[in-house]
């Protein structure tokens, strides 16, 4: 039922309205065994609407604000990215939805894709970032989200902060406002042209499996 869920190429599933949906799949006319249903009933948990007024706001993702141009919501940085998905529709509104999750980033000042570059984001009169996340998996002890905030231009420089598992809830939304000061190492907040945002311990990821809505940066 398209009118429920549609699956793009990748085999990414979008839910797009309410009722029933059968999902099935094959491989050189051979059916795959068993099937995927979804029952949405319209009670999807959305994010707490942002109240933080417009005119304070540099936002990269939120259905509540006008977005700045994004190059890329998903940086597909080959070969060793595994992260999968990007902007779902859900309904009325749009989250972001990343499976597999290794590590993945928010691209503007795209150096893989030139094309596709856009302006680089300047926070320099921001204060502060806002990002709400919803971890759709049972929380591991040793979960953790780093988020690294890069800038680019003729000196290339990094900013990092961690969020901790016990931070997170398991499908619920966390709200989170982080201090640009707290980016330790970002020298320049007028060329950000990255926000990366990474699950691993050593090679491991520790969360495979998130929502995020709402992320901007606001001058408090």
């Amino acid at each position: 039922n398209p009118q429920v869920a549609t699956v793009n190429e990748t085999g990414l599933v979008s839910v797009v309205g309410i009722g029933q949906a059968v999902i099935s799949a094959s491989i050189a006319n051979n059916e795959a065994v068993g099937s995927l249903t979804l029952n949405v009933d319209g009670g999807f948990n959305f994010a707490p609407t942002p109240t933080t007024p417009a005119e304070d706001v540099v936002s990269l993702f939120s259905d509540a604000y006008d977005d700045i141009p994004v190059s890329r919501y998903n940086s597909f940085f080959e070969p060793f990215q595994t992260t999968e998905g990007g902007v779902q529709p859900v309904g009325p509104q749009n989250i972001i939805g990343y499976t597999n999750l290794n590590f993945v980033g928010i691209v503007f000042n795209d150096v893989i894709f030139p094309a596709e570059a856009v302006p680089p984001v300047n926070a320099t009169e921001m204060t502060h970032l806002h990002i709400d996340v919803n971890v759709q998996e049972p929380l591991q002890d040793n979960a953790r989200l780093l988020l690294e905030l890069t800038n680019y231009g003729g000196t290339q420089t990094a900013g990092s902060f961690t969020i901790s598992g016990n931070q997170l809830l398991e499908n619920d939304w966390v709200g989170f406002d982080i201090p640009l000061a707290s980016f330790s190492g970002l020298q320049d907040r007028n060329r950000i042209g990255l926000l990366l945002f990474n699950s691993q311990l050593g090679n491991n990821p520790t969360i495979s499996n998130i929502f995020l809505d709402n992320i901007y940066f606001y001058a408090e």
